[in-house]
Parts: structure tokens; sequence; C-alpha cells
């Protein structure tokens, strides 16, 4: 290449580098997520650069070229599962940009990091340029690593109020940052074992020692199966005489500091003085659990899945009954243990299929990479990365991180079998205007050849990128204005928060969750503002059409955005039931709303506690009993259902059952509490009735006696609810001109 146009290879070396430091240490507290909406955001930015600096390159260089690897045709092959899935998903948006805060593996995060993995592994083209990204890697995870311990052990680095969440991480999850620590722990060593340098060993025995530290204390079991796995893939690729004999000094370190920690951790005298039993852990579906889901999901649609990120929908409708009776009865899961088990409901049988060969060409081809490079260790360094971040997909939930971290390493792994001359599937190839197959530029008899060719390609890469990052603006701003309008309803001004979700969802429509907020604000405005006393006819015709662009905005989420998503029926349910006594029909439109977010969410007591709640107010109690009942049949410790039901039984006059239900709830409320008192002063009203006077409690029956047992408290309870008390409306100044039956 030209000395002129050097400066475009010093970027396309050193820019990843720059990423793979960046990335897992990048947040901002400017969007409704902090972490992997942001680092997202920062794949892309850099994915463009790079893309537009290539294209540049083949511009001014006349030279079209692209990396040969045996892994295109598996790409391809995952790439077309992938594209399949979303175009018979059942939603497409979720699918094409990922759920809310689980934005991979969306098809576009997806194919964002595939270009990233093409764009990367042609134009690294230095071995030095690839250690560089290494030890970019080493550094930005062992500063996530640092920060979590600071976190770990109560040492807050910042004044502002996330830095205050005890298991606060860069990487915004506990699990994803062992997994972190486990990828720069296996590559310090083993670059370790290289290195000939005394500066270099010395950072990198620290950097391993700190990343061992944070995966064997901040993480779980599955963080401690992929240090196993790493130790596996370190012992493959590193030669036994390079730790043995030429590393002995720095072996027995290691060997003494691994021993020395696990003894601390396992005496007890000492692992109180190290492990904090107060941190936080994150609550994740069991693999057993999530299987129930996958494989419900996969009998339903079992050729291409439900699509890509749509666990979150399939959770409700699949969720076993059994998860009643643990302390995770009321938490909708939106990703599975892993993503090897989500891709069986979320990509079915093709997707399956398609994966396992990815995986099988992917290991392969790592494989292969044993004994390339006896000198540098780049190899090894790379094969045992490599292995750890797609074993890191059979332990934990894909996230925009991990994926991230392997496609970089399977990138360098691509660009260091190319630079290796003995390779013969891997190589950089050019591309010639007369021949699309790749043809070696060995003369200047084939410049005539590619003389236009790097129009046709260049051109259309830099307008996929500019275009690209239009779109990423729109959805960047967008979420950031929604950040903001949050900010502001915290500080009570209603009128800010309208505007800036207003802004929103005009930058971005299709966005289901933008549409309930936006639908919740309306409201709240609109009760707040039919509160005032004497309203003008300006300010009644204000709160009806704050009302109506409420009811517009949830119909759109429920009837357009996304009809599977059981929250927004229950936000839908919510809003028309705030609206009765305001407006005609609004407890039926509730009713078949709750009756909705039921056929999605079938084992939720909740939903049929507070569909029960709107037949009470209606003095159906009849129904509302059933309801109720219903509930107490799916989590026979429900204390808040037996609570309600009671109020129902007096209602119905049936005491003695208003009774026993009354006593029901004592056994599972804590003693003393508020709750507890509650009760107690409905019993004593209950048993001065007339007609209750001498009447005996009944037994309890058998289903009781299995839930409660004895006073020890199965599951966590809710605070107890009237059945009534969130139906009054406080608009009802304006209940005459609302027709929700004509909307």
């Amino acid at each position: 290449m030209e000395k002129k146009y050097e400066f475009l290879d010093s970027f396309l070396n050193a820019f990843p580098a720059v990423m793979a430091l960046l990335v897992p240490i990048f947040f901002l507290p400017l969007t409704t997520e902090f972490f992997q909406f942001n680092k997202l955001a920062l794949i892309f930015v850099g994915t463009a650069a790079l893309l537009i600096v290539w294209a540049v390159k083949m511009f001014l260089t006349k030279k079209v070229y692209v990396v040969k690897t045996p892994l295109n045709f598996a790409f391809f092959v995952l790439t077309i599962a992938m594209l399949l899935s979303t175009i018979f998903s059942i939603n497409k948006t979720t699918s094409i940009y990922g759920a809310q805060g689980r934005w991979f593996p969306g098809l576009f995060g997806f194919l964002g990091l595939v270009v990233f993995y093409y764009a990367l592994s042609a134009n690294l083209q230095k071995t030095k340029a690839i250690s560089y990204v290494i030890v970019a890697t080493i550094v930005g995870g062992s500063i996530s690593s640092a920060v979590a311990l600071f976190g770990y052990f109560g040492i807050k680095i910042g004044s502002s109020a996330y830095f205050q969440v005890p298991n606060f991480t860069l990487a915004g999850s506990t699990n994803i940052t062992a997994m972190v620590a486990v990828l720069c722990a296996v590559i310090s060593v083993t670059l370790l074992m290289y290195s000939k340098n005394l500066p270099d060993k010395i950072f990198l025995l620290h950097a391993f020692v700190l990343n061992f530290v944070t995966a064997l204390l901040i993480g779980t079991t599955s963080a401690w199966i992929l240090l196993f796995i790493s130790f596996v893939a370190f012992v493959f690729f590193v030669p036994a005489a390079k730790i043995i004999k030429e590393n002995r000094t720095y072996s027995s370190i290691l060997t003494g500091v691994i021993i020395a920690t696990l003894i601390v951790l396992a005496l007890p005298s000492s692992r109180d003085l190290v492990v904090n039993k107060n941190y936080p852990k994150e609550i994740n579906l069991s693999l057993g659990d999530s299987w129930v889901v996958v494989s419900s999901t996969l009998r339903d649609f079992p050729i291409l899945g439900t699509g890509p990120s749509t666990f979150y929908l399939n959770f409700p409708r699949y969720r076993p009954l059994y998860l009643n009776n643990t302390n995770l009865w009321n938490v909708r899961f939106d990703v599975a243990s892993s993503e090897a088990v989500s891709v069986v409901g979320s990509l079915g049988i093709v997707g399956i299929i398609a994966a396992i060969y990815f995986t099988f060409r992917v290991l392969v081809f790592i494989l292969r990479l044993k004994g390339t490079d006896e000198s540098v260790g780049i190899s090894a360094v790379v094969g045992a990365g490599t292995l750890v971040t797609l074993a890191s997909f059979v332990l934990y939930p894909a996230t925009v991180l991990s994926g991230f971290l392997f496609f970089l390493f399977l990138a360098i792994a691509t660009s260091k079998s190319a630079l290796d001359e003995k390779s013969k599937d891997t190589e950089i190839v050019f591309m010639s205007m007369s021949a699309l197959s790749p043809v070696s530029i060995l003369g200047s008899q084939y410049e005539a050849k590619v003389e236009t060719f790097q129009y046709i390609v260049a051109i259309p890469m830099i307008a996929v990128s500019l275009v690209g990052m239009y779109f990423g603006y729109r959805v960047y701003a967008a979420d950031y204005f929604m950040r903001q309008s949050l900010e502001a309803a915290q500080v009570n001004n209603g009128a800010e928060t309208y505007r800036l979700q207003g802004r929103a969802l005009n930058l971005n429509p299709r966005k289901d969750e933008y549409s309930n907020t936006y639908a919740q604000t309306n409201l709240a405005i609109a009760v707040n503002l039919s509160t005032r006393p004497n309203l003008s006819d300006e300010e009644k015709t204000m709160v009806q059409n704050l009302v109506a662009q409420s009811i517009r905005s949830i119909r759109l989420s429920t009837e357009v955005l996304n009809p599977l998503n059981v929250s927004g029926w229950e936000i839908r349910a919510g809003i028309y039931r705030t609206l009765i006594g305001a407006a005609q029909d609004a407890d039926t439109w509730s009713i078949n709303a709750y009756n909705a977010a039921i056929q999605l969410d079938p084992t939720n007591p909740q939903l049929r506690l507070a569909l029960g709640g709107v037949y009470f107010a209606k003095e159906d109690f009849l129904s509302a009993g059933n309801l109720f009942r219903q509930a107490v049949q799916l989590k026979g410790d429900y204390a808040n259902a037996h609570y309600n039901l009671a109020q129902t039984l007096v209602k119905l006059q049936a005491y003695a059952d208003a009774q026993r239900e009354f006593e029901m709830v004592q056994r599972l409320v804590p003693d003393k509490s508020e709750d507890y008192k509650r009760v107690s002063e409905d019993l004593k009203i209950l048993k001065e009735l007339p007609d209750v006077a001498g009447v005996q409690s009944s037994q309890p029956t058998v289903s009781e006696l299995e839930s409660t047992g004895s006073k020890t408290k199965p599951t966590e309870q809710e605070p107890l609810t009237v059945p009534d008390e969130t139906v009054e409306s406080s608009i009802s100044t304006t209940g005459e001109n609302l027709k929700l039956g004509e909307e």
C-alpha cells in the first residue's frame, strides 16, 4: 500500500483495540437501560467507522478485498435461519431489534456483529495489532473486575444513585462480569506463558489474580464451570514445556495463588472475612424451568420457533404452575437460563440445526490453531478466548457484551490464521470486475479488471453505514428522550414528561413499551387535572383529549405493535379500570383486557385477583369470589387472594367460610405486621356480627394444610389489598362525556 494511505491501515489496525478496551466498560446513564443498549450503540458506531474506512481504502487503492474463511458457509446458514425465524416471528419488531434490555440476539444486533467480524478479520493484518487487541481486552476486562470488586466490598466509586447499588457492574450484570473475568484470566495466563518481557509478565500475573478472584467471588456455579473449561482450554493450547520448564517460577506462583485463594474461600474462619453473604445475586430461571418453557414452545412452533428474542413473550404462556410455590412466583423472566436453551424455542428445529452446525465449524476452526504459533502465543490466546466465549452461551443468556467478545475473538483468530503462510483455508483475497470469484493480484495486468469494481463495492458500503447511523440515531435519540421523560416524571413535571414522550414516539413509533408508558402518562395527567375544582370547558376538553390519547396509545400497543405482550394488556386493563365511574362500559373493557391477559399468562394468580376486584366493584360477588378462589387454587399460600376471598364471602354472608379464610391469612402473613393487625381487626368485626355469634371456626381443608403446613411462610407475600380499592376514579367530573364503547 502506498505510504500516503498508510494512515488508513493504522486506523484499521488500531481502532479494534480501542473497541476491545471500551465495550466491556462502556455505559451511559442517558437511556432507559444504561448498559447493553449503549454498548450496542458503541459497537454499531465502531462497525460503521470500520466499514467507511475500509470502503475508502478500497476506493483509493482500487483494490477490493475480503477474507476467505472456512466459516463463511456456517455464517450463511446461521444468518438464513435467523432471517427466516424473524420473518415468521410472533413479533417481528422484537425479533428485529431485540427485546427491551435484551437487545442481543435480535436480528440487527446479530447482523451488526457479523459485519463487525468480516470488517475486522479482513483488515487486522498485523500480528502486533492483534496483540494490541488482546491486551486491550485484558485491560478493559480488568477494569470491569476491579469495579465489581469495589461494589462487592462496599466501596462506592461515585455519588450517583446507580453507583450506590451493591452489585453495580460496568457490564450491567454480575453473571456477565464473572464471564468477562474468566475470559481475561485465561487469556492473561496464556499470554504470560509466552511473554519474554518482565514488566509484561508482572502485568499479566496481576491481571490473572484480579480476574480469577473476581470470578470466584461474584460468580455463581456457572462461572466456576466456565473457569474449569478455561483451564482445560489453557492446558490444550499451551504446550506442557511452556508451563513446566520455561515458566516454572510463574507457574509455581500461579499455582500457589490458586491454592491459597481456594483455601481462604473453603475455610469457614477466613471465608466469613472475605465472602460478602449479603451481596445480591442475579435472579435467573433454572435450567429445568427454562426447558419446560422452550420445549412447550417447540411443540407449538416446531420449524422456525417464535423468533429471536421472544422468550419474554413465551414465558408467561408456558410458565410452569409449580413456580407459584416458590419465591419466583411473581417474576416474569425475559430470558432463559442460557442462550443454548433459548435457541430451542426462539429458532426452532431449523435454528437448532444451524446453531449446531455453526458451533461445530467454529470448534474445528479453533482447534486447528493449536501449535501454529509457538513463539508469540497469539494462536493459543485467541483459541482459548474463543472457546471460553463460545462456552458462555451454554452457561449464560447471550448479551451484547458476550456476543461482542465472541465475535471479536473469532475475528482475530481468523486474522491470525490468514497471516499464517501455512494456512490453506483462510486468506485475504481480492475481487475483480470480470469474475466475481476471488482472484489474487499478481501484477499490473489485473488492475484494469478491478479499476471500476471498487466503486460498485465501496459506495454501497458507505451508503449502508450512513443510513444505518441515521436510523441508529433515531432509535438512540428516542430512548434518550424517554429517559429524560422519566426523570421529569420523578419531579412531577407532567408537561415536560408528556412532551418528551411524544418526541420519543415520533422518533421510534414501533416500540410498544413507549406506547404503554405514553398511555399511562396521558391518563395520569388527566386524573391530576380532573381533581381541580371548577374546571373550565377548555380544561374539560383537555381531560377528554388526554384520556382519548391514552386509550389510543394502549390500543395501538396491544392490538398492533405487540398483541402477545401480557404487560400491555395488564396496563390496558388498569387504564380502563381507572375510568370506572367516569366512562360508560369501562368495567366491561377492563374485564375484556384482563381476560386477554389471563389467556396470555394462564398460571398467574395476580391477574385473577385483579379481575376479581373489578367484579367486586360491580357488586357481582359471585363472579368475584369465583376468580379469587381460582387465584387461591393457582397459589394456595397467596395471602392476598385468601383475604379478598374472605371479603367476598362476607358480602355473600358465608361467614363461617369467611372466618376460615381470614384465619388462613393470619397464618400466612408475618406476626405483628400491619397486615396481621388488619386481618385481626377484620376477624374481630366479623365475629361481632349477629349472624356470626357462636359460629365455630371451621377446620382447615387438606389443601390448606398442604399449602401452609405450619407458621413458616413458604413464599414472600405482597401487601394485602381490599378487592375494590384501586377501582375508584377521580375523573368523574368529565364522566358524562366519555363513551368508551364508541372509541
